[in-house]
């Protein structure tokens, strides 16, 4: 389950949305999201080859949730604000990255784990940082441009 958990982050950090047609995708998934999320509307899905992903909008709040082809969710993502990120990893931003500026930052929300992902950058370099506690570990170095 972690693995596909990372592929979904890297997916994410790498690549544009292109949507599929709600037609294409298995009905058991939808009737699954549908339970889950109920009253969430703007839905786009996409078929990936080990799961399927779905953008939405839920109380007001834009998330992506990801369910493996036998309909189990695999986890839900939000785009936040640095502001809501816990207090140590606040903390440590702030004293370790405080020369670089945050590009991307995302909860990512699984059955029994919460993490974070943050893309920072400056003019020499760009990284993706991961934390599933306390502290913050490099996941991956970018290419600047």
């Amino acid at each position: 389950m972690k693995k596909i958990i990372i592929a979904v982050a890297v997916i994410l950090m790498s690549t544009a949305y292109a949507f599929a047609n709600n037609r294409e995708i298995d009905p058991k998934v939808i009737h699954t999201f549908k339970e889950r999320f109920t009253g969430a509307t703007d839905d786009s899905w996409i078929e990936r080859t080990e799961f399927y992903e779905v953008s939405f909008t839920f109380q007001g709040k834009k998330l992506f949730a990801f369910y493996s082809k036998s309909s189990k969710l695999i986890c839900v993502l939000r785009h936040i604000l640095s502001s809501e990120l816990p207090a140590d990893l606040q903390k440590d931003l702030k004293s370790t990255y405080s020369n670089y500026w945050i590009t991307e930052l995302f909860e990512l929300t699984s059955e029994d784990q919460t993490g974070y992902f943050i893309t920072l950058q400056n003019a020499e370099s760009k990284f993706i940082l991961n934390s599933n506690d306390l502290n913050w570990e490099l996941f991956r170095t970018c290419k600047n441009l």
